[in-house]
Formats: structure tokens, C-alpha cells, sequence
């Protein structure tokens, strides 16, 4: 199963050194950002890596991916590579209102989870210091924690942090705690899938993320998802005027079913592959007969 981009770029998350998110560059413009990346002394040629990892794809049996985002990204660049789409396996979950009505007060939103630069922790400090520099009624809350390296200009610019969580429902608890109005998922790569979307829908608060990846892909068919252009990702007070825009009132607020994938039987339903025989806990092998 392809959970991130190893296939195709020694930084697995496409983003650059300096923080952009490189489109799935082609393998010159690796050549140079391995060239200036301190922490890719050890990485093959790009051209290499990806000659390896092609080979070693088309000798699986099955390759799967947990997005069609991801499977299409990967097939850009192994046209003839056969990819099967499989979401991961989420139980189906429930919405949990979290949401606390004040009008006229100050929006706060929800960042969830752990926040890295690449999950939006850079852009996320500068939303909060354009919406300090501007006066503007925007508060921004990490439920959960930061990258420590990021910690100390979070705080500066007044975003707070409630630390780490054990589960969902601490999580919800969380969110309800802060009286956030909606949730952000500021990542600035296309994952792959993304749990922390999962439980932003479970919230049911509105949600706005980057028009980008997985999480783009499911918040299409959520009448209550934001999309946001990536050229935002630079522009962070047009991203504030965006989320200002947001309608977070109830009437804004379109409550529905989470769709997640579910696997009667995980070797037959996500593999293809025969299903154990009752009591054995082993596949058949006809082979061995």
C-alpha cells in the first residue's frame, strides 16, 4: 500500500527544502533540490530511485493506494502501473456537535493533530500573525501539539495548544473545550488520506483545507467542506478573508453521515486474497495440497 510519495521522491512528502510543495516535479528539478537538501546526502540519483522503485512496483502482486488522488499522482509518473484504490479502514463514525453559538464573538478555528511545517505549521503561524498585524476577530487553536521547533513562534503570535490526545473522544472533548466555529486542515502537501480529516468531520463544524490531495477528495462530497486555491498558501491574508467568509452559523451547518471505508473480511475484501479457513487463521494454499 503506497502511504506516501518514497516511490517517486526521497522527501516523501514532496515538499521542498524551502517549504513549497513541489507538483510532483520531474526528475531535473529533484536533481537540484536533493543538491541543496542538507538531509538528502544519502539519496540515490532521483532518476535512479525511481527506476528501482518502478521495478520493484510492477513485481507486486497488487499495488494499492488509499486515495484515487494518490493512485493518479503515481501513475503520472509509473504510466503503466496498475494501482487499485483502497481506503484505509475506518469503523463508521459518528458526528458529535461541538459546536457553541456566540454570534458577534471571535471566530476560532481548529487546527487537529500533530503539526509539522509540513502540515501547515509555518502557514499557520503567519495566518495568526496577519491576524494580529490586521485586528482581526480570528483565534487559532492546535488541538493537539506542534513540532517543537515550531512551538516558540506559535506562541509568540498567539496560538495555543492543548497538547497531546488519547482518542477521538478526548479529541471532540477538545475541540467543544476551545468553542471552535470550524476546523482546519492546513497541510500543504496532497496526503495520501488523512485520519485528522475523519475526525474534523466527526466534529461537524465546517472544515477548509487546500484544494489539494486526499483530504480535497473526500471534502468534495461534504456539503460542509471549504476548499481552499494553493496559491493561498502564500497570501495569508487573502486566506484569512476566506475563512472569514466561512459561514459557521447553524443554518451554515449541513450535518450528514461520515462515508469510511469498512471490510467485511480484510484478506478477501482489501487484498483479493482467499480467506482463511474457519479455525485456521491461514490463507488456503492450494499449492501445498
Amino acid at each position: 500500500t503506497l502511504h506516501d510519495y518514497s516511490p517517486v521522491c526521497h522527501r516523501n512528502h514532496l515538499v521542498q527544502p524551502d517549504g513549497r510543495y513541489c507538483g510532483l516535479a520531474p526528475v531535473a528539478e529533484c536533481r537540484s533540490c536533493l543538491a541543496v537538501d542538507a538531509d538528502g546526502f544519502e539519496e540515490p540519483d532521483p532518476g535512479e530511485r525511481r527506476a528501482v522503485f518502478g521495478a520493484f512496483l510492477a513485481g507486486a502482486a497488487r499495488v494499492f493506494a488509499p486515495s484515487s488522488d494518490t493512485a493518479g499522482r503515481i501513475r503520472a509518473v509509473y504510466p503503466d502501473l496498475a494501482v487499485t484504490v483502497r481506503p484505509h479502514l475506518e469503523p463508521e463514525r459518528a458526528v458529535r456537535s461541538t459546536a457553541l453559538q456566540r454570534p458577534g464573538r471571535v471566530r476560532r478555528v481548529a487546527v487537529l493533530g500533530a503539526i509539522s511545517p509540513t502540515k501547515g505549521g509555518l502557514l499557520l503561524q503567519a495566518l495568526a500573525t496577519d491576524a494580529q498585524d490586521r485586528d482581526l476577530p480570528l483565534h487559532f487553536s492546535i488541538v493537539g501539539f506542534s513540532d517543537p521547533a515550531l512551538a516558540v513562534g506559535l506562541e509568540r503570535v498567539g496560538v495555543a495548544q492543548t497538547g497531546r490526545y488519547s482518542g477521538d473522544h478526548e479529541a471532540l472533548d477538545l475541540v467543544w473545550r476551545v468553542s471552535a466555529d470550524l476546523v482546519l486542515l492546513p497541510a500543504i502537501w496532497p496526503e495520501t488520506y488523512s485520519y485528522a480529516l475523519t475526525l474534523a468531520l466527526r466534529t461537524g463544524l465546517p472544515v477548509a483545507a487546500f484544494d489539494l490531495g486526499a483530504p480535497a477528495e473526500r471534502l468534495r462530497a461534504y456539503p460542509n467542506g471549504h476548499l481552499l486555491p494553493c496559491t493561498l498558501a502564500t497570501d495569508p491574508a487573502a486566506f484569512n478573508d476566506r475563512l472569514l467568509a466561512i459561514d459557521v452559523s447553524a443554518a451554515g451547518r449541513l450535518s450528514v453521515p461520515i462515508r469510511a471505508a469498512s471490510y467485511n473480511d480484510l484478506r478477501r475484501d482489501y487484498y483479493g486474497l482467499d480467506p482463511a479457513p474457519a479455525g485456521t487463521g491461514h490463507p488456503i494454499d492450494e499449492d501445498a495440497a
